[in-house]
């Protein structure tokens, strides 16, 4: 029996489905004879970066696509295993050996952000001056470990996560052609867990096809692992009410073998149908927690101080030290009239420039390092020259940003964004409230990310979740 994910496979451009935008370009380029030396496609993982690759590659020699075929013109590296570089030393000394049989000599570097640091230095200079009939296409889920200068050198096309609709669409057009009998149901609950990529649904519907002759929604929930509807709301209302039991039940779910980024995604899913924004803001963070375990467990006793389940009136109420500093000018007596507009036209813009930025950065973590755009979305930022000061409010927060690895990300992000050097701090917020020092502290206000809770729930899970798996 064949691997249903392999079988149906794109094998052109027109058959790839939710990448439009760049299947089109590519289309167009071919056609017009616009052919770059060198393509980086990003993205989650599943959603066709590879396939697009040697598509691409079969194409601009204008063979027929194979994938069972070898093409001696066509190399295929996996940079996770190759990754020294000896490697690509090896690489260097070979690309400037003429094709065989085909006009380009193609080389797909796939997952290129493996490669060590010395690697992308021998790798940089062939990019540069690269011989004519040389093409290269590198892939990779984490753009962040890609550096600038190979990036800069590309054309860049960046893969989105597959619409829920779509991927449903293909799901059941394929159990049509395998005579795979499945409720509706089931294939939305497929085509959630899959996180927007179609080889992980594609997987899965491979994995339970041969489960029942009549797949229901309970058997992908087995097949993935998913807590048991009661359970789950006997948790949640416990959770809302702050009650004793909520350690008890969670104990419940650790003991069936529940790990708790699973069990905050299923309860994420019940707060956004409540549309209870606080609870599910905090929910966010567990899965990027070093210890989601305890994340968790300290969410279910955070009602002294944090009060998580309160609504979107409690998120606005937060802001009102903010609101505080920014009128305290408006209390002085001498001078009340000059100096109120000028505090409001020394903010204006400066702030609305600070938060585009700010913004940029965010979204740009948010496609490779959920493990630090988790934290840094909630986070109160003041900028002041080429000081940005970083508010966060929980300490293990505060430990992961300032992790080596994460803290170079983090500025390395924020040069690129910004085009300059940035001294970066970050800080702990005492119980919400912003220092009086800082008059330029601002609050990120909710993205349209937050404000889409109510209107695309699965979007929200897919972009701050990323790849989160069952256990």
């Amino acid at each position: 029996m064949a691997v249903l994910y392999r079988k149906y496979r794109s094998k052109s451009l027109d058959e790839l489905v939710g990448q439009e935008h760049i299947t089109l370009a590519l289309k167009k380029a071919i056609d017009q004879g616009k052919i770059s030396h060198a393509y980086l496609f990003t993205g989650p993982k599943g959603t066709g970066k590879t396939s697009v690759a040697r598509i691409l590659a079969y194409q601009l020699n204008n063979l027929p696509y194979d994938e069972s075929a070898t093409n001696l013109d066509i190399i295929e590296i996996d940079a996770a295993s190759n990754r020294r570089i000896d490697e690509i030393r090896d690489l260097r000394e070979k690309v400037n050996i003429a094709p065989t049989s085909s006009k380009y000599k193609v080389y797909i570097i796939d997952e290129v952000h493996m490669l060590t640091k010395e690697a992308f230095n021998a790798l940089l200079k062939t990019i540069e001056e690269p011989p004519e009939h040389a093409i290269f296409i590198l892939a990779t889920t984490e753009l962040h470990k890609v550096p600038e200068t190979i990036v800069s050198r590309t054309q860049r096309f960046s893969f989105k996560p597959i619409e829920k609709s779509k991927i449903i669409s293909h799901l059941r057009s394929i159990a049509e052609q395998e005579n795979i009998n499945i409720e509706d149901d089931a294939l939305e609950m497929i085509a959630e867990h899959a996180n927007g990529g179609f080889r992980d649904a594609i997987s899965l519907l491979d994995q339970v096809r041969s489960l029942s002759e009549n797949i229901k929604k309970s058997d992908i929930q087995d097949a993935i692992g998913a807590p048991s509807t009661k359970l789950l709301t006997d948790l949640w209302e416990s959770l809302k009410k702050h009650s004793s039991s909520t350690k008890n039940l969670l104990n419940q779910l650790y003991d069936q073998g529940f790990h708790a980024p699973i069990i905050a995604q299923n309860l994420l899913m019940l707060a956004i149908e409540e549309h209870n924004v606080g609870l599910a803001r905090m929910l966010l963070e567990v899965n990027s927690s070093h210890d989601p375990k305890t994340s968790l467990l300290l969410l279910s006793l955070a009602e002294a101080n944090e009060h998580p389940s309160k609504q979107i009136e409690d998120t606005e109420a937060q802001q009102k030290p903010v609101s505080v500093l920014a009128q305290k000018p408006k209390t002085k007596e001498v001078n009340k009239e000059i100096k109120i507009p000028a505090k409001v036209e020394k903010r204006e813009v400066p702030s609305s420039e600070e938060s585009d930025l700010w913004s940029k950065i965010l979204e740009s973590l948010k496609e490779g390092n959920h493990a630090i755009y988790g934290p840094l979305r909630l986070a109160k930022t003041e900028f002041n020259g080429n000081m940005l000061r970083i508010g966060l409010a929980f300490p293990f927060h505060i430990k992961r940003i300032q992790e080596s690895k994460n803290f170079e990300v983090l500025e390395e992000t924020a040069r690129r964004v910004g085009n300059k050097e940035l001294n970066i701090e970050v800080f702990r917020l005492e119980s919400g409230e912003i220092p009086e020092t800082k008059p330029k502290l601002q609050d990120i206000q909710p993205t349209d990310t937050d404000e889409s809770l109510m209107s695309d729930p699965l979007s929200i899970v897919k972009n701050v979740f990323g790849d989160a798996q069952p256990l």
